[in-house]
């Protein structure tokens, strides 16, 4: 059971909670409209190509990506009064936030995949190029970043037994950060997995028991208000630095 909040708790509660009016301005309820607009388009490219011989078998894909996301945000708030069990607008509202991030990005990649016999390779590699900014739509003042990545990786898979496959990957994570967050570093990491399957198509069954290690260089975290964040960091992201996650 949650303890009984006392003092300025109980007061505070007991607003909120509308058993009692508001009788000082730092009383008010603060109520915002968090409005935002999203957009997400892109068009992308693929080519494959397969072929086969004699107990082998290739299939390769190489893809072209372009993207752009964005989003404008336009936040307000106003106080409210409790009176008589009802929230009463004191104020217009005031705007807290009004700005615009853009992303946009550059990605080729490609993609081979190579059986022989019970054994199947899987290497691949995708290269990206974005572009970031973030606006203040209030004053025009404008942040811009870009950079370079490339994320490769490998599957391995051996047929042990009819149905019953070993298998194992290594592949590198990637996921930049937000538009205007100044001195953090995207986050980065290798991933490491092995395991075991069994597949059977025509009896409609499939387990998979698989062991996994995902290493950040950099773990991104993000300043939120229910973290306990002070409202001038609220929305800035933080690097948490080297982090080992583990699991199966």
């Amino acid at each position: 059971m949650l303890n009984q909040p006392t003092g300025r708790r109980q007061v505070l509660y007991d607003v909120i909670a509308g058993n009692a009016d508001t009788t000082s301005p730092d009383e008010n309820l603060l109520i915002g409209e968090n409005k935002r607009t999203f957009v997400s388009q892109g068009v992308q490219s693929t080519v494959v190509h397969r072929a086969e011989g004699d107990g082998w078998a290739h299939r390769a894909e190489v893809g072209l990506r372009v993207h752009n996301d964005s989003i404008d945000r336009d936040h307000s708030q106003a106080p409210f009064a409790m009176v008589n069990n009802r929230p009463v607008r004191q104020e217009a509202p005031s705007p807290t936030l009004d700005n615009t991030g853009r992303t946009t990005a550059f990605a080729a990649f490609f993609f081979e995949q190579f059986s022989w016999s019970r054994l199947t390779l899987a290497p691949g590699v995708r290269v990206e190029h974005y572009r970031q900014s973030l606006t203040n739509d209030a004053t025009g003042s404008s942040v811009e970043n870009d950079d370079t990545v490339v994320v490769p990786g490998v599957g391995l898979n051996v047929e042990l037994i009819d149905h019953l496959s070993a298998l194992a990957g290594v592949h590198r994570g990637f996921s930049p950060t937000a538009p205007g967050q100044a001195g953090v570093e995207s986050e980065t990491s290798i991933n490491y997995e092995a395991g075991l399957r069994y597949s059977d198509s025509k009896q409609d069954r499939l387990l998979e028991a698989v062991a996994f290690l995902n290493d950040y260089d950099n773990l991104v975290g993000d300043c939120a208000f229910s973290a306990g964040c002070d409202e001038s960091d609220l929305d800035r992201q933080f690097n948490g630095g080297a982090v080992n996650v583990v699991g199966a």
